[in-house]
């Protein structure tokens, strides 16, 4: 499914930063096949993860942000990672004690955060 919407500057930043990382590597992965990738892999561990110790965690702001834009980025992603997406947004709105409705691109970057400082070597789980 292809959806559009704007990335907060750090979700880009992590995107692209693990776009780079791929392509180090010889593999060339879209946006959209990275986000599927990281939402499969937190799929049965939501309750698992410190969400607030993920949210509360220093903005990622590298050399990219000074070339990341805010345009709106367009993701094609599975049905299973919409449907994956939703049970995080009920589950971080709960989680979080949000205010408001948590949006599809804060789930987003929720998960990316998450995948990189575990990348990283932080304890992300409870």
């Amino acid at each position: 499914m292809r959806i559009q919407m704007r990335l907060s500057k750090e979700g880009r930043v992590v995107l692209e930063e693990l776009k780079l990382e791929y392509l180090k590597n010889n593999e060339v992965k879209t946006s959209g096949e990275i986000v599927d990738e990281i939402f499969e892999h937190f799929q049965d561990d939501i309750s698992k993860i410190n969400w607030l110790l993920v949210q509360t965690k220093p903005e990622y702001d590298g050399i990219l942000a000074d070339y990341t834009s805010v345009n709106p980025t367009t993701l094609n992603l599975s049905q299973q990672t919409i449907s994956t997406m939703n049970d995080f947004r009920d589950f971080l709105n709960q989680a979080l004690n949000m205010k408001r409705t948590v949006y599809r691109s804060f789930v987003i970057r929720m998960a990316l955060k998450a995948f990189k400082l575990q990348k990283e070597g932080v304890d992300i789980y409870l």
